[in-house]
C-alpha cells in the first residue's frame, strides 16, 4: 500500500481508535461491510495500534481470542510456470467453511475430503458439501481451467434452469428400489391444518438416495388425507401416532438418472 493509500486508510477508520473489539461498520462510500478495531502488534503493547479490518467476523475474533478454524480437503490447482499453465490435484487448506464452498463451487469435479481429512468437519458441513457437490455435478458444472478467465456461460446452466426450485426428497435404496418395481409410488408428510391440496398437485421434485445422488424426477399427481393407523400396514414411522393424519402425496416417475 503506498503512502497516501495508507493515509486515506487510517482516516477512513479514525473514529474507531477506541474501540478494541470488532466493531461492525458500513462505509457507504465504497458499498462494504467490515469489522473494524484498532490493535498493536501482538509481541509488542507498546508499539502504535494500527485499525484491523476484517470483512468476516470469524477472522477478527480469531485474531483478538488468538485461534483459528482449519480444513483439509483436495482439489485442482491450477500453477503459473515458465512452461505455462501446469494443473494438479493438491491437498490444501482454508480457515473460513466458506472458503471451502468456494473451492467445492469452482472445482466441483475434483473436489474431495479424505476419510483422514474429515475430522475437520462437522457432520453437518459433510453433508452439506456432500449435498452441494452431487447437485453440480448432476447440472453438468465443470472444474474451472482458468481462474482468471472463467466465461460468464459457466453462470448460466441450462440444467439449472430446467430443475430449478425443486425440492430434493432422500429415500433410501430400498425404497427407491420399490418405487422403481411400482410396488410404492407416495411419500407420507404430516398433516397440519392450514395444509393447501393444491400445493404439492402437479408440482415436480427430484429424489435422491442416502448419498445424495439424484435418482429419479417425479411429478406429484393426487394425495389423500388419512390416519396414520389405516396405513400402518405398508408404511412404519415412528414420529407419528396412531390418531394422526397424515397426507398421503401419490406421484409418478418422470426421469430416472
Amino acid at each position: 500500500m503506498k503512502k497516501h493509500e495508507f493515509i486515506k486508510f487510517e482516516k477512513r477508520y479514525e473514529k474507531f481508535q477506541k474501540n478494541n473489539l470488532p466493531t461492525p461498520f458500513f462505509d457507504d462510500e465504497r458499498q462494504t461491510f467490515e469489522y473494524v478495531y484498532y490493535s498493536n502488534h501482538i509481541f509488542n503493547k507498546n508499539s502504535q495500534k494500527y485499525p484491523e479490518v476484517n470483512p468476516v467476523l470469524t477472522d477478527a475474533l480469531a485474531d483478538i481470542a488468538y485461534t483459528g478454524l482449519y480444513y483439509s480437503f483436495n482439489c485442482k490447482e491450477i500453477l503459473n510456470t515458465d512452461d505455462g499453465e501446469e494443473i494438479t490435484i493438491e491437498h490444501n487448506h482454508a480457515h473460513l467453511f466458506d472458503e471451502v464452498v468456494r473451492f467445492l463451487y469452482d472445482f466441483p469435479e475434483s473436489f474431495s475430503i479424505s476419510k483422514e481429512d474429515e475430522k475437520f468437519y462437522s457432520e453437518q458441513e459433510l453433508h452439506y458439501l456432500r449435498r452441494v457437490q452431487k447437485y453440480l455435478l448432476f447440472i453438468g458444472l465443470k472444474d474451472i481451467d482458468d481462474t482468471k478467465k472463467i466465461p460468464v456461460s459457466r453462470y448460466r446452466n441450462k440444467n439449472q434452469e430446467k430443475y430449478a426450485n425443486l425440492r430434493i426428497y432422500r429415500f433410501n435404496n430400498f425404497y427407491i428400489e420399490q418405487v422403481l418395481k411400482k410396488k410404492k409410488d407416495f411419500m407420507i408428510f404430516g398433516w397440519f391444518p392450514t395444509h393447501d391440496k393444491t400445493v404439492l398437485i402437479e408440482k415436480q421434485a427430484l429424489v435422491s438416495d442416502m448419498e445424495d445422488n439424484i435418482r429419479l424426477l417425479i411429478k406429484f399427481t393426487n394425495e389423500e388425507i388419512k390416519l396414520y393407523k389405516e396405513i400402518k400396514d405398508v408404511y412404519q414411522n415412528k414420529e407419528f401416532k396412531d390418531d394422526e393424519k397424515v397426507i398421503i402425496a401419490h406421484f409418478k416417475i418422470l426421469k430416472k438418472f
